[in-house]
C-alpha cells in the first residue's frame, strides 16, 4: 500500500494493541491445553510445548513486530487473516484499507469477500 490513510494509521494502534491481546490469550490457551494432556507423558509435552512457543513467537514477529506505518496494512492484513479483528474492527477502517485487506487476503487465498462472516469475526476475535 503506497499511501496508508492517517485515520488507519491512528486506529492501527488501536487495533495493533487489541490484536496481540487476543494472540497472547490464544497462544495461552494453547500452552494450557497441551500442558493438561494427560494422553502424552511429560517429556512429550515438554518437547512439543518448546515447539510450540517457537512456533507462536516466528509467527508473533509476522503479524506484530515490525511496527511502522509503511507494514501496517500488512500487518493489518495478518491480524485479518488469522482472526484476530473482529468484523466490527475491521469495518472501522477506511474502504481503501479493507480493500485492500481483502484482496491481500484473497491472494494469500485465506479469506475472501465470500468467507468474511459479518457475525462479530471469530469465537477467539471476541474473546480477548
Amino acid at each position: 500500500m503506497v499511501d496508508f490513510p492517517e485515520r488507519d494509521w491512528k486506529l492501527f494502534k488501536e487495533l495493533h494493541a487489541m490484536a496481540s491481546e487476543r494472540y497472547c490469550a490464544r497462544a495461552l490457551r494453547a500452552i494450557k491445553a497441551l500442558m493438561e494432556d494427560t494422553t502424552k507423558d511429560s517429556i512429550d509435552r515438554f518437547f512439543e510445548l518448546k515447539k510450540l512457543v517457537q512456533v507462536q513467537e516466528r509467527e508473533w514477529n509476522v503479524v506484530f513486530s515490525d511496527w511502522r506505518r509503511s507494514t501496517a496494512a500488512l500487518q493489518l492484513g495478518a491480524m485479518f487473516c488469522r482472526d484476530l479483528l473482529t468484523s466490527e474492527e475491521f469495518d472501522r477502517l477506511s474502504p481503501y484499507t479493507r480493500d485492500y485487506i481483502l484482496r491481500m487476503a484473497q491472494v494469500m487465498n485465506l479469506k475472501g469477500k465470500e468467507g468474511r462472516e459479518k457475525t462479530g469475526g471469530s469465537p477467539d476475535a471476541s474473546n480477548g
